[in-house]
């Protein structure tokens, strides 16, 4: 009996802790979701640990969806996501925040914020095959750095989606040269 009680509450438990788990993650792409990265993130601003938050958007990406469908536009999801996460350290986190955006949240201690950036372009923009097709895939990104003063999640956001959007505007059709502003 005793050992059917046990069973029981393990099953149980494991059940809460998967249902917790899919609560908190995107369901495409296994990365974290929207409230669980904004919560974060306010964790970390809550306990005035520095951070970087880093706010990608993947270029043209509605096109692919149009051209080869919304199967191979979420197997390209899927791969993006895999690809940021390499480029990322251990405990950075990562959330597919919507559709073809991202949000990274990445601890500031021992990170040049640039060579990131870079790294995370050079994963991403490697060719991409799927389905017979040679994709090439560009992103954007923009980072706002949180260093304890009295800041929200929303205005460090709001400053990486800007930097985000400058770097997005400043791309050339058909250029490879990414320009980071700071």
């Amino acid at each position: 009996m005793t050992l059917l009680v046990f069973l029981l509450a393990f099953a149980s438990s494991a059940s809460y802790l998967e249902k917790r788990r899919q609560s908190r993650t995107d369901p495409l792409t296994g990365s974290l979701n929207k409230d669980a990265i904004q919560t974060y993130a306010q964790l970390l601003i809550k306990r005035k640990i520095p951070f970087v938050i880093l706010v990608m958007d993947l270029d043209d990406f509605k096109a692919i969806n149009d051209t080869y469908g919304h199967y191979v536009g979420d197997l390209v999801l899927i791969e993006v996501t895999s690809r940021i996460q390499k480029a990322l350290r251990k405990g950075d986190a990562l959330s597919r925040f919507g559709g073809d955006e991202y949000i990274a949240i990445i601890s500031s201690e021992g990170i040049q914020t640039d060579v990131l950036i870079d790294r995370i372009i050079k994963h991403v923009t490697q060719l991409l095959q799927i389905k017979n097709q040679t994709l090439t895939i560009k992103i954007s990104v923009g980072w706002a750095q949180y260093n304890g003063d009295p800041d929200t999640y929303e205005s460090l956001y709001q400053q990486a989606d800007r930097r985000m959007y400058q770097m997005k505007n400043s791309l050339k059709p058909n250029s490879d040269a990414y320009l980071i502003t700071t």
